[in-house]
């Protein structure tokens, strides 16, 4: 059986996607020499355990409230910005209340 696209596991490996993908899309607009496999092999550590992301989408899912919280620099703060919500951590929390629009994302 074909698993839906909101489930828990499709989630989560959009999650880590969009985490992997990241570094390679940033590497690739700020000219960064190498191939994507060279770029994606500096950029990850680890993949991790998914359990603890999974366990946030479904506290999201039942309504419960959620924090989003990124780490980062200027980028990641705002810097050239042109507008707050395009902000990285406005965006990141924006795609939270689009998917699970039951929970208060903070």
């Amino acid at each position: 059986m074909m698993e839906s696209m909101s489930s828990p596991g499709h989630l989560a490996q959009w999650a880590l996607a969009a985490v992997l993908l990241v570094p390679l899309l940033l590497c690739s607009i700020a000219g960064a020499d190498g191939s994507e496999e060279e770029v994606l092999g500096r950029s990850l550590v680890d993949r991790g355990d998914t359990s603890r992301l999974q366990q946030v989408m479904a506290k999201a899912r039942r309504g419960d409230p959620i924090t989003v919280a990124v780490i980062g620099g200027s980028i990641t703060q705002g810097a050239s910005a042109t507008a707050p919500e395009k902000r990285y951590g406005d965006r990141v929390a924006a795609w939270w209340r689009e998917r699970f629009p039951k929970s208060t994302v903070t």
